[in-house]
């Protein structure tokens, strides 16, 4: 991945995965990016021809200005992320994400490390969300009547 200024010049590079990156967002500062991927460590059990497992995901999280990154297997194949709008000037560093498991998790820092918290599920995949201010948004199967 390459991040590049309004001029042009290459601001940072680097390679968060290992797999396509499936989604991708800046806090509301342009210090930190974050990206998702359907990647990270792979149980793949192969029986009669037919592939049988888990392809977990990742969400990565890296600064534009320093050496500060974040690397969570989230155990679930991830599409979609978004930060919290003032990331950077946040202790809490927290996101949500959503994917194929259908669960929309907020996982944010805490005293004792990071805490995952359920937010929405069962109604089918994530395949979007975003954060604004005090607001989640997100997309997913369930058609309301």
């Amino acid at each position: 991945m390459h991040v590049f200024n309004l001029a042009g010049e290459r601001i940072k590079s680097f390679k968060p995965h290992q797999a396509s990156v499936s989604d991708i967002e800046m806090d509301s500062t342009a210090d930190f990016v974050a990206t998702a991927s359907i990647d990270g460590e792979r149980l793949i059990v192969v029986k009669l021809n037919l592939l049988i497992g888990q392809l977990p995901g990742q969400v990565v999280v890296h600064s534009l200005s320093t050496t500060e990154s974040y690397v969570f297997d989230m155990k679930r194949p991830i599409r979609t992320v978004a930060l919290e709008p003032h990331f950077a000037k946040r202790t809490s560093r927290a996101f949500v994400c959503g994917g194929m498991a259908g669960t929309l998790v907020l996982r944010e820092k805490g005293w004792l490390g990071h805490k995952e918290t359920i937010l929405h599920s069962a109604e089918g995949p994530i395949w979007h969300v975003r954060w604004r201010e005090h607001f989640i948004a997100w997309a997913n199967d369930f058609v309301s009547e």
